[in-house]
């Protein structure tokens, strides 16, 4: 717990916010943590939020609480502590580095759902 109070003050809880705010701020940061309502990582609900998170080129951590690793087990996170671990590893990855990773989070996710057709549509209201 010594580390999550060292690191505190770098973890930031974006407010709700519109489409466009949301994406340049996931865009900018170092990882996301999906969380979510525990009904819906029971049932291993796949919301756009998974996939926002990839068009952006941001990696995502996943809680253990999920039903199913939906990034890949190198990416789920087990704890406060797991995540700053995984927070202080990515702050050290360069760009192909950091495309390296969404691109395997994006394989993972394609075995469970068909993403792509959702592409189009966010980077459509991107204006891409």
């Amino acid at each position: 717990m010594q580390k999550v109070e060292m690191y505190s003050s770098y973890i930031d809880f974006f407010p709700r916010a519109n489409i466009w705010d949301s994406f340049h701020e996931l865009a900018n940061a170092i990882a996301t943590t999906h969380i979510g309502k525990m009904s819906y990582m029971r049932v291993g609900n796949v919301a756009s939020r998974f996939t926002e998170s990839i068009v952006c080129n941001t990696p995502g951590l996943v809680p253990s609480e999920f039903l199913i690793p939906i990034y890949g087990h190198d990416w789920i996170v087990y704890s406060p502590e797991d995540v700053i671990e995984k927070l202080l590893y990515l702050r050290t990855v360069n760009d192909d580095g950091r495309d390296e990773i969404v691109s395997s989070q994006a394989a993972e996710i394609r075995k469970l759902c068909d993403i792509d057709i959702l592409f189009p549509k966010i980077l459509k209201w991107l204006g891409l």
